[in-house]
């Protein structure tokens, strides 16, 4: 692919309040990622706009995981987050009691 034929679709500059870490998987024309300030971000794929935010606790250094609409992802604070649809209400902490900066792994269906 020759480097001509791309175009910057857009480009988001207010989101994100430290330094994002780790891969933006794209699922459902949603991007999600997290930053160093302990938050979970979801944009629109199409355009850029926040969809959702969600503050979960210290550094979000890993990639998050997607399966079957749920979103899991580690925080530096010794925490696992499960979010589902309604990221708000159906947010689920485990606490394995150690910082978290490796991404999760699902299994193949």
């Amino acid at each position: 692919m020759r480097s001509a034929a791309l175009a910057e679709a857009w480009l988001q500059l207010g989101y994100g309040r430290a330094a994002i870490w780790g891969t933006s998987p794209v699922v459902d024309g949603r991007i999600v990622f997290g930053d160093k300030s302990g938050y979970v971000y979801i944009l629109s794929a199409d355009n850029g706009e926040l969809v959702t935010e969600l503050k979960i606790g210290d550094n979000v250094d890993a990639t998050p995981a997607v399966l079957d609409g749920r979103i899991y992802v580690g925080a530096f604070n010794g925490k696992f987050f499960c979010m589902g649809e309604d990221e708000a209400a159906s947010t689920q902490a485990a606490s394995p009691q150690a910082a978290s900066s490796n991404s999760p792994v699902t299994p193949k269906p």
